[in-house]
């Protein structure tokens, strides 16, 4: 199948996912539009590049032309949607194309080479890496990244002038969307419990990662915590720090905020690999990145450069102020596997100093399913500030707040209401602040920066 439509209109565009495919498609010269419930910096970036966008369900905003000839108009939604969206029932009802944001991945990805990097964390660290790698040495031909990449102050990543380059995908496991991907080189970074309100079962995750892998044409690269059981011949390489897998690193030193290492791989070492992003889960992420440039043929010198030059990624270990008083971290953590890497990283560049999180939880069944773990991996800072939980798409869970991971949290705890949390953190004067979540949050990040500076 090819997408041969002149109009693309997309029903919540602002998503990291839905808005990488809206530049693709604006870039390859489709007409696209879309609608999403908030305006936001995404959707802002959006309207700059000429995208047009309106912020009420309603189907009289969209452009006319994506009205007049409905075959000639592809509609594009997240399966995180509610489908009582009256602009998608609206669509479905008039028989327009309507498909899902990884149907069309998938199809972009056909008769493609393909990279996909899966992961419960750690793939869009991954991602970005290796598209940054690939950019650099002319092999990408495109990406599609679940952050917005710092060197490219965006989530897409083209090149139009490299022929028979690689397409690269993050794969979400949400909603199973990576199984519609075919790829020829796969990474699975982490394989933990999440997305249980889809999944029903931690067993249940495990064994769509394993049809995930299976789906894989030739090369499979895994995190060395992971084991699954493969039924298919590919070619599957570990890495990690043990000195059993294909790839290790070692000879770890940290340097002003970053880290230097070596790398051990099937041809020798790669000495002196420097990266400016802290925590052993990022040298694991490094490593990854390291093993797919390998193996499809990217030279050792230019793997180093990218990793030297990488700059990372919005909400990922973020550092949006650094002074002599306060060092202010953003970071999109929202499982606890990666509060606990995040906790990690911070206190091997500031052991001596208190560290203050504010958390804000995701979703009513993940604090409801993880309400414990949660708690544990908070109990790595010294203080916590915890809001109310960000439903993003679900609706409330009778008894479920952030109170159940709250009354579990055996460090300084504050309750804090969400419009109140600049004020009270100006007044705490915290060493080490961190915004830690996946909702909006991210929209406190410039006022409890100007707060802390003046």
């Amino acid at each position: 199948m090819q997408i041969t439509h002149t109009h693309i209109y997309f029903i919540c565009i602002g998503g990291i996912g839905m808005s990488s495919l809206a530049r693709y498609f604006n870039y390859a010269g489709h007409v696209v539009a879309g609608f999403d419930a908030v305006s936001s910096k995404i959707t802002q970036s959006l309207e700059n590049e000429d995208i047009s966008i309106h912020y009420n369900d309603d189907i009289n905003l969209v452009p006319e032309e994506f009205l007049e000839d409905k075959s000639d108009t592809l509609i594009i939604y997240t399966p995180a949607i509610d489908e009582s969206n009256s602009e998608l029932r609206f669509f479905k009802d008039k028989g327009y194309q309507v498909l899902k944001r990884a149907e069309v991945l998938g199809i972009l990805s056909q008769n493609k080479k393909t990279i996909a990097i899966a992961g419960t964390h750690g793939k869009t660290t991954i991602t970005s890496m290796v598209s940054h790698i690939f950019s650099l040495a002319s092999k990408l031909k495109a990406a599609f990244v679940g952050g917005i990449v710092k060197n490219y102050d965006s989530n897409f990543i083209f090149d139009d002038q490299t022929h028979n380059g690689w397409l690269i995908a993050e794969a979400d496991e949400f909603d199973r969307s990576f199984l519609q991907l075919n790829p020829y080189l796969s990474v699975i970074s982490a394989i933990d419990a999440d997305h249980l309100d889809v999944y029903g079962s931690t067993e249940q995750v495990r064994k769509t990662f394993v049809e995930f892998a299976e789906k894989t044409q030739n090369i499979l690269i895994v995190n060395e915590k992971i084991d699954l059981k493969i039924n298919k011949n590919l070619y599957v390489f570990k890495y990690g720090f043990d000195k059993n897998s294909t790839f290790y690193a070692e000879n770890i030193r940290v340097n002003d905020g970053g880290q230097i290492f070596d790398i051990v791989y099937p041809d020798g070492i790669c000495k002196n690999i420097k990266l400016k992003l802290p925590g052993k889960v990022n040298i694991e992420n490094a490593l990854a990145a390291f093993a797919t440039a390998y193996f499809l043929g990217v030279e050792k010198n230019l793997i180093k450069c990218g990793f030297d030059c990488f700059e990372g990624i919005e909400r990922r270990f973020d550092v949006v102020l650094k002074n002599d008083k306060t060092v202010f971290i953003n970071d999109y953590a929202h499982h606890p596997q990666e509060i606990i890497r995040l906790a990690e990283a911070v206190k091997s560049l500031y052991p001596d100093k208190k560290i203050t999180a504010v958390f804000q939880p995701h979703l009513y069944s993940r604090t409801r399913d993880f309400a414990d773990d949660f708690a544990k991996a908070l109990n790595n800072f010294d203080e916590v500030i915890i809001t109310d939980i960000y439903p993003a798409r679900e609706k409330e869970i009778k008894g479920v707040s952030s109170k159940l991971i709250y009354n579990k949290l055996s460090v300084k705890k504050i309750y804090c209401k969400y419009d109140e949390i600049v004020e009270l953190v100006k007044n705490e004067h915290p060493e080490v602040l961190l915004t830690v979540g996946a909702g909006d949050i991210d929209n406190l990040v410039e006022p409890l920066k100007n707060s802390l500076i003046n």
